[in-house]
């Protein structure tokens, strides 16, 4: 008996040392267990999933073997899908739920247009995480889509390419954002426009909620008088207000108020999630956000 608890008592020294002065030279210390955490607005339109795809598999192929996982900012949508049986997690809650897992460094992308009221949601969540006991090591965070002039003009460039496909010749490009309200980053909508239509005359961004007006928008369309538009998503997903506002059939979307001024729409429904070149701005951002972790040697080659 007296031998048992002696070697007990050896076992419980040795690791009481480990613990305090770390392991012995030779011993190589255990790389951290990184992760990414994709934080979206979220959409409860089951079409609308398809730009959800191409994110996950585009970021999957880019950054093999580590673990993905999704966080969604509004609450609205979280709290209609749970209504539907789908739980979806808040990003304090995905951060929880990594930690368990083991994650000790989090690379965060997000995945919204501007850094606008959902984005901050991201950085209030992640410093109330870090407040506590359980904080990550290190926590990175890739800016929204439109997060420098840069990313502007490749979107512009992008969205337009995107949107040639559908247009026929003549038509006027009419682009829906979200928008913004009051809130600073609304701005980024209007800043967008101007590269857009310097980059095609024929085309202009509005948004639902913010600036540019569809007031705004209507007053291009009535300067250029075009016989047709196509109107095209500038948000990540082709969700409610795409399906709704833009190409629903009640008298005050975008869609039924040009017809009723004799202008024939096309409606396209595509996110802008669905499209590899803007996706890859997003996940230029991520690559940043890897790369601050040291992660490097995840990036495949692209």
């Amino acid at each position: 008996m007296l031998k048992i608890h002696i070697i007990r008592l050896t076992t419980l020294t040795i690791c009481a040392i480990t613990s305090v002065f770390g392991a012995s030279a030779g011993e190589k210390e255990a790389a951290p267990q990184q992760g990414i955490l994709l934080a979206t607005f979220g959409t409860s339109d089951p079409d609308a999933l398809a730009a959800f795809e191409n994110i996950a598999t585009m970021t999957r192929e880019r950054f093999p073997g580590v673990p993905i996982y999704w966080a969604y900012t509004s609450d609205f949508i979280r709290k209609k899908m749970a209504r539907q049986g789908v739980e979806l997690d808040s990003p304090l809650a995905a951060l929880s739920r990594m930690r368990d897992a083991g994650i000790d460094e989090v690379a965060i992308q997000s995945l919204h247009v501007i850094a606008g009221i959902e984005y901050e949601e991201i950085l209030d969540a992640v410093a109330a995480f870090q407040s506590t006991h359980l904080q990550f090591g290190r926590v990175e965070i890739g800016g929204p889509l439109l997060f420098s002039a840069a990313d502007i003009e490749k979107t512009s460039e992008a969205i337009l390419a995107n949107a040639a496909e559908f247009r026929k010749p003549g038509d006027m490009l009419i682009l829906m954002g979200h928008g913004s309200g009051d809130h600073p980053a609304d701005i980024t909508y209007v800043a967008t426009n101007a590269i857009i239509r310097a980059q095609d005359p024929t085309a202009c961004l509005g948004t639902v909620e913010g600036h540019p007006t569809f007031d705004q928008v209507l007053s291009k369309i009535e300067e250029q008088n075009p016989e047709s538009v196509t109107l095209f998503p500038f948000m990540s997903v082709a969700g409610d207000h795409a399906h709704n506002d833009m190409a629903g059939d009640e008298p005050d979307s975008w869609k039924s108020q040009l017809e009723s001024r004799g202008i024939e729409c096309t409606a396209v429904l595509q996110g802008m999630g669905e499209s590899p070149e803007i996706v890859e701005i997003w996940l230029s951002h991520l690559d940043e956000a890897m790369n601050q972790l040291g992660a490097n040697e995840h990036v495949a080659a692209h």
